[in-house]
């Protein structure tokens, strides 16, 4: 996700994805040099640029500091030095005056929910907790970061208030990944409504009139992050970049998501799904990386949306029960589109650290 948050990119477009390599090793690969990152963008603009996070796959020798002036990154959610929003405000607070850029990665809703890291103190929590069966657990542990995370925003929200800056900051707000409290990690399956359905906020400054979009629309959403902050810098996508399935008009009617070298980290493994009108196709293959080719089409499926809960009904596959005119067409679709991304990925492969 950190691949493609920076580039803009699907992850066959890119071609980050092998996490069987140590994060803090040299052995990584890292974005094609001649492609731009956002915080490179930001800097061309004159901005000073920030980014702290959690989690190892955001390590420097992923080449993720790349256009920051400052990186700040640990490997643990209960590390006791995680970033928090404390970080945000200094940074905020000490470059007044400064058209600035911050890119944050709180992480308050990954497993582990509890600890005793002294990160953590004071805290407590009902040992009664311990004793509940797994999903309980879990769905109380999950509350609590959100708790957290609530706070968190709540501290950013009042500063800017307080300094009078709400109006002339642009703030977004989303995920790597939906719901995870059902996630069953290195499924065959990852592509489920829970993982997909990410969270996406966007408040603008006073000074930018937006149309309102039909929310009911999907969008992909680090698409929708990298043409908002790109034309919010007045920066123009390039003609390579803009005939990709995901900002292409060609393909405006569909939204896509991708997942490579997995379940369980099979380098060769690669999923991708489509979201057209009430219906979701998911097909998984094996990729022939090194001449960006697809070598085997595994599996698909195809799913409804529940017209009561906006939900994909993923309990039935419609290609078991009947032949549907939308298995074809969507078919289509993600085949074209995979072949445009290895072709991408082809003329742009990553870069050894």
């Amino acid at each position: 996700y950190a691949a493609s948050l920076m580039s803009g990119l699907l992850p066959s477009q890119h071609g980050i994805g092998d996490y069987s390599k140590n994060a803090d090793g040299f052995e990584n690969n890292i974005l094609n040099k001649q492609l731009i990152s956002l915080p490179e963008n930001f800097k061309s603009k004159e901005f000073m640029t920030f980014c702290s996070a959690t989690a190892s796959r955001f390590n420097s020798k992923i080449g993720f500091s790349k256009g920051f002036d400052d990186y700040f990154q640990v490997n643990k959610n209960f590390d006791i030095n995680k970033p928090k929003m404390d970080w945000l405000l200094n940074g905020l607070n000490s470059f007044k005056g400064f058209d600035k850029f911050f890119l944050m990665h709180l992480d308050f809703l990954h497993e582990p929910y509890f600890s005793f890291s002294d990160g953590k103190k004071p805290f407590s929590f009902s040992l009664k907790e311990l004793s509940k069966n797994d999903q309980d657990f879990n769905v109380y542990g999950y509350k609590r970061g959100l708790e957290e995370l609530d706070q968190e925003l709540g501290l950013l929200m009042n500063y800017l208030d307080d300094k009078s800056e709400l109006n002339r900051t642009l703030i977004v707000l989303t995920g790597d990944h939906g719901n995870g409290i059902n996630w069953e990690k290195n499924s065959d399956f990852s592509l489920y409504d829970e993982r997909l359905r990410v969270p996406l906020l966007i408040k603008y400054p006073s000074y930018i009139n937006i149309k309102n979009k039909n929310l009911n629309n999907p969008v992909s959403s680090v698409s929708e992050i990298h043409e908002i902050l790109n034309s919010f810098l007045g920066i123009n996508l390039s003609k390579e970049i803009k005939i990709l399935p995901q900002y292409s008009e060609t393909y405006k009617d569909y939204v896509f998501s991708e997942v490579i070298m997995m379940p369980r980290k099979d380098k060769k493994r690669h999923s991708l799904s489509v979201i057209y009108k009430d219906y979701k196709y998911v097909c998984s293959n094996i990729i022939d990386w090194k001449n960006f080719k697809v070598e085997k089409k595994v599996d698909e499926s195809l799913f409804k949306r529940d017209s009561k809960s906006s939900n994909f009904n993923e309990e039935e596959d419609l290609t078991l029960f009947e032949k549907n005119d939308y298995l074809d067409h969507l078919r289509k679709i993600a085949y074209s589109a995979i072949d445009l991304n290895l072709n991408f990925q082809r003329k742009y492969p990553p870069n050894k650290y």
